[in-house]
């Protein structure tokens, strides 16, 4: 891919960074084929993200690229570990023809030109006409000749160039849009951020069996939702404060109204200790997703700043960012906290309600983080059936989510 030659010392600087985060994803594990890592170390994320610093560019972080009027970001580059856990997911092919939803700033575009080469084909679909000739402009500028840019609705997909072998969102999506799955070829993949309930995501890769799609593979993610598109997944973020130091992600499988949670941190609050303890490097995501399946109102995300932890507002979280439940009914709002286990090295899980209603919901979220604890050795799988099919019943550890034209099986099963 051409560098700029106007400035040599720039861009040998960008080449050591790149290389750095390239090594980095590999260590950690988020590359696993030499084809990704190769395509990671080849194409130059800097030139794709013009407004943002070298180390910013490089560092394994989102880069907030579009904004809304009141500050909320509308898109992002994604974490490079992301990007690469995406395309490990895919298994892009030389030679394949791949549907990518969600332009962004073009560079996820360029790496998957880079995996399907000179004889395949890449079509990027976007929504946000500026999004995607900056994009667009970008993909031209680096010399990628092999991607495609349109501007269109992502949830219809792209008919007149179907079928395609490999179909990628970069998207988040609540329901997975028909015409996704309509437009693979026999024997192709789709991979998509699937919102699960609440503030639970996984991105999952589907592969038809007979008459449903199975999920081959899903990993942890978040991602900015469809947007201006017949598949939007709307969400609001909420100040429970007044001065913008914890905050409610609110979707829209969530029932849950302003004065339930304003000011609510405030009220007197009560502590569950579960005896739920994690060591180092475990991942609470598992649980987190239990939660979201098993309450009448999801988890959500409620990011906390520093300063109300330091005023004593609020215990601290979990290291990945606070999670936190609402009552259906009745004021109120728990949340995760955790304390050093008794005797041993790892984290024990409590749960914070405030309020009388976040109260009974904390002892709730307490016996359910029980509940998981003995099915924590077990995996999570995906089905994706259509709305019109017989599907297995719901019944402990298995779940049935209405999606619209399909129904989605989460399930916990021994490997």
């Amino acid at each position: 891919m051409p560098e700029n030659p106007a400035a040599p010392a720039q861009h040998a600087s960008a080449a050591q960074l790149r290389t750095a985060l390239a090594d980095q994803l590999r260590d950690g594990g988020h590359t696993r084929t030499p084809a990704v890592e190769e395509a990671l170390h080849t194409v130059a994320r800097h030139l794709f993200l013009p407004d943002t610093g070298l180390e910013d560019a490089y560092a394994n972080d989102t880069v907030a690229i579009k904004h809304a009027a009141d500050g909320t970001a509308l898109s992002c580059a994604s974490q490079p570990s992301i990007v690469a856990l995406q395309l490990e997911q895919l298994e892009a092919r030389p030679a394949q023809r791949i549907l990518e939803l969600g332009a962004g700033t073009g560079y996820n575009a360029a790496l998957l030109g880079r995996l399907v080469g000179d004889r395949g084909q890449v079509i990027t679909v976007d929504v946000d006409d500026e999004l995607l000739a900056g994009a667009r402009a970008r993909l031209a500028e680096t010399g990628v000749a092999n991607v495609e840019t349109i501007l269109g609705d992502g949830a219809l997909g792209h008919p007149p160039g179907a079928p395609y072998d490999r179909i990628i969102a970069t998207v988040g999506a609540h329901h997975l849009p028909v015409a996704w799955l309509e437009q693979l070829a026999p024997g192709g993949r789709l991979v998509a951020p699937v919102r699960i309930a609440g503030d639970a995501h996984r991105s999952i890769a589907f592969e038809a069996e007979g008459e449903h799609w199975r999920g081959v593979d899903s990993r942890m993610c978040t991602f900015m939702p469809l947007r201006n598109s017949i598949g939007d997944d709307p969400r609001r973020r909420l100040d429970i404060t007044g001065h913008n130091t914890v905050h409610l992600h609110i979707n829209q499988d969530q029932r849950i109204e302003n004065a339930q949670v304003r000011g609510v941190l405030e009220e007197p609050a009560a502590t569950v200790w579960t005896g739920v303890e994690f060591g180092t490097g475990q991942s609470f995501e598992p649980m987190w997703m239990w939660l979201a399946l098993s309450l009448d109102n999801p988890v959500s995300r409620m990011p906390v700043q520093r300063r109300a932890v330091e005023e004593g507002l609020v215990a601290p979280g979990l290291r990945w960012g606070d999670m936190a439940g609402v009552p259906t009914s009745g004021r109120g709002l728990a949340y995760m906290t955790t304390r050093p286990a008794p005797g041993a090295p790892g984290r024990e899980v409590g749960v914070i309600g405030h309020a009388q209603a976040g109260h009974a919901l904390a002892e709730e979220m307490a016996a359910l983080i029980q509940q998981w604890q003995r099915r924590r050795d077990q995996e999570i799988t995906f089905a994706l059936y259509p709305a019109t099919a017989q599907v297995p019943a719901a019944a402990p550890g298995r779940f049935v989510l209405e999606r619209g034209a399909h129904r989605l099986i989460v399930s916990w099963a021994t490997p």
